[in-house]
Order: C-alpha cells, then structure tokens, then sequence
C-alpha cells in the first residue's frame, strides 16, 4: 500500500491580509505639555485601562527626573506592576544640545538618557532640538554634531539610538532636512517621525514612511492641531503613512502623543484613538 503525503493547503493572499488585519496594533503613549499637570501614576493608569502597551519617558516636569537613579528604580516598579514597556526616553526642547558653550554638559547628559532608556527597556533617546535665542540655527546644528560626534559610539555601545524630532525653526526644519543630515552626518543618527509635523508641513506621508522610514526610531501620533488621533478638524494620513512604513520593514513603536491637559480625566479618549488608527492603518 502506497500513503500518499498530503501538506495543508497554503492561505492565499486574502486570506493572510484578513489575519492582519484582525491583529490590533500596539500603542505607546507619549507624553506632551499639558502631561505636567497629571501625576506620572495617574498617566501610566490609565494608559494601562485604555489599551496601551507602554510609555515614552518624558524627561522633566515632575513626570521623571532622568538624573536621579532612586527614581528610576521607584519608577520600573510601577511600569512592571502595570505590564507597560518603555519605547524609550524623550529630552525637552530645554535640553541644551544645541547650545554652543555647554558641549560637555551636554555629552553627558545625552549619555545618560542612552543608559536610562536601556534600564528601562527603551530602544532610544529622542530630542526636540530647538537652539536657545541667540544661538542660530546654523551654530545650533554645529553644536549639535559636536555633540554627536561624542555620543554617538557610547550609544551604539548600549545599543540606543539618538533620534531627533523636527520642527519648524528647530535644528532640523523637517523630515527632508532631518534626512539629509543623516546621510551627510552619520548614519547612525534617527529621526522621530512626527504627524503632526508631517502635517503642517503639508507632506506627503507615504513618501516621508518609505525614504525617512529606514532612520526612524519612533512614530508620534497626533493630528495637526495636536488633538488625539481620528479628533483632529482636518484627518492626518495616518494609512499613507503606515502604508510607507511597511514597505520598508519599520518594526519600531507607534506613540499617541496629544495635549492631555484637562482630558486627563477623559478615560476615552486614548481607547477611542486607539481603535480609530486600527480601523485606518490596518486596512
């Protein structure tokens, strides 16, 4: 007698892209101004209650002091007796990088948000990069990649990426110029890809996902009035951009980041962004 090997039939196309689209995306939160009138405890609850998997540390404020290691202890016993993941730790516009006469405060400092990030799991240190007045924006790139040039190999070391968030009038004006300062820099160096900086400078999204896309260490979340996804007068592509991202392989963390302010008590507006990008950047 002859038994034939029979193997399962393989899932055609559709089948495979119904599964994926049956599997919910992961969120992080990533606090903005306005977080500074909610305790951290409070954030990280209902973050917790409305479906995300983590936070990005905010550095300042009386969120979380990143200097002093007591906290951080204190702080990693109550992200794990709530199961949230850090994507990793954010440096404020205050953060003197970009300051010409504070390179060494600065190295430090920026080292010390690489060692912090890996205690917590994190994957990154990310910095809004705004030269202080007088500073111009050419002397606060200089500063900038001075900087760089002694932190990016400690980085490397603890396996942490420096990214920086553009803006208009920060040293890096937009996604375009962030990107060209990569290529030209160091390509070690990452950006945080932020809509509702995509958005107001009218960019097209899928475009700044498929070129940005290979240099991005976390995705920020927010319409172009900075409200909370799907809440926004005008709707960002969030598809579009989703869309680039796949295609180049982007394995990194998407993080709702929107002004809290007095919603901190409005438990569903992080559940009801959450389920709005589902609907739209899983199609």
């Amino acid at each position: 007698m002859v038994f034939e090997k029979k193997f399962p039939t393989p899932p055609d196309k559709g089948e495979i892209e119904g599964v994926k689209r049956r599997i919910k995306m992961e969120f992080y939160f990533a606090p903005y101004c306005g977080c500074e009138k909610v305790n951290i405890l409070e954030i990280l609850d209902f973050i917790k209650e409305n479906g995300c998997v983590g936070i990005e540390l905010f550095q300042g404020w009386h969120l979380f002091d990143n200097l002093d290691k007591d906290e951080w202890v204190k702080l990693k016993k109550e992200l794990d007796a709530r199961e949230l993941k850090v994507s990793g730790v954010f440096v404020p516009g205050a953060f003197p990088i970009s300051y010409p006469y504070y390179n060494e405060v600065a190295v430090n400092y920026l080292v010390q948000s690489c060692k912090c990030s890996k205690y917590f799991g994190g994957k990154y240190a990310a910095i809004w990069n705004a030269p202080p007045k007088p500073v111009t924006l050419e002397e606060g790139r200089v500063a900038t990649s001075n900087v760089l040039k002694e932190v990016l190999d400690k980085a490397e070391s603890l396996g942490i990426s420096v990214a920086f968030e553009f803006e208009k009038e920060s040293c890096f004006d937009n996604w375009k110029d962030t990107l060209n300062y990569i290529l030209t820099f160091d390509k070690r160096v990452r950006a945080i890809c932020d809509t509702f900086h995509l958005a107001h400078d009218k960019a097209d999204a899928y475009e700044a996902g498929v070129q940005l896309g290979p240099y991005v260490s976390a995705v920020h979340l927010a319409e172009d009035d900075r409200s909370a996804p799907g809440q926004g007068k005008t709707k960002f592509d969030f598809k579009a951009l989703k869309k680039g991202l796949d295609e180049i392989g982007y394995k990194g963390p998407y993080c709702l980041q929107y002004d809290l302010g007095e919603k901190a008590k409005n438990r569903h507006t992080i559940k009801e962004s959450i389920d709005y990008l589902n609907s739209v950047m899983r199609q």
